[in-house]
């Protein structure tokens, strides 16, 4: 009796502790707001910190179902410095921010005004689209760098 009691009490302090973080780590504006970037492009708003499958930073699978989970930054110095998720259908960029979910990189361009270096990550959380790979926090390595080991996508 005495270790279910435990039990249940580490389950809920586990529950309360991600529940907590999760809140802190939330923006205050909610998935699918409308909003604008800094040249008055509409864009969508989407919380990462949400819907991401793990609680903090880290990978998993392997090889062509390998995932990252990461934390997205800002770029200064570009006339677009929030980091947006090109939405794969429609092209249409949704504002993110906290954690994502990253599975693979290609070689290719982000549009005017947007940081780049030549990369962009395939996100599948919060939106499946593509996000250029100075907008994706993965501590100066590339994507294809240990620890994160991503494979080009195909």
């Amino acid at each position: 009796m005495r270790s279910r009691y435990v039990a249940s009490l580490l389950g809920a302090s586990a529950l309360f502790v991600m529940t907590a973080g999760a809140a802190i780590a939330a923006p205050a504006q909610h998935a699918g707001t409308p909003a604008t970037t800094s040249k008055g492009h509409s864009a969508h708003v989407a919380s990462a910190s949400v819907a991401a499958p793990l609680a903090g930073v880290g990978c998993g699978g392997s090889g062509s179902s390998r995932y990252c989970v990461v934390n997205v930054q800002d770029v200064k110095g570009v006339s677009e410095p929030y980091p947006v998720i090109f939405d794969r259908n429609t092209g249409i960029p949704t504002l993110v921010s906290g954690l994502i979910s990253i599975t693979c990189w290609y070689y290719g361009n982000a549009p005017s005004g947007y940081a780049n270096d030549g990369v962009l990550d395939h996100a599948v959380i919060p939106v499946v689209g593509h996000i250029p790979d100075p907008y994706v926090n993965l501590g100066d390595e590339n994507p294809w760098q240990s620890p994160w080991d991503l494979p080009e996508c195909g």
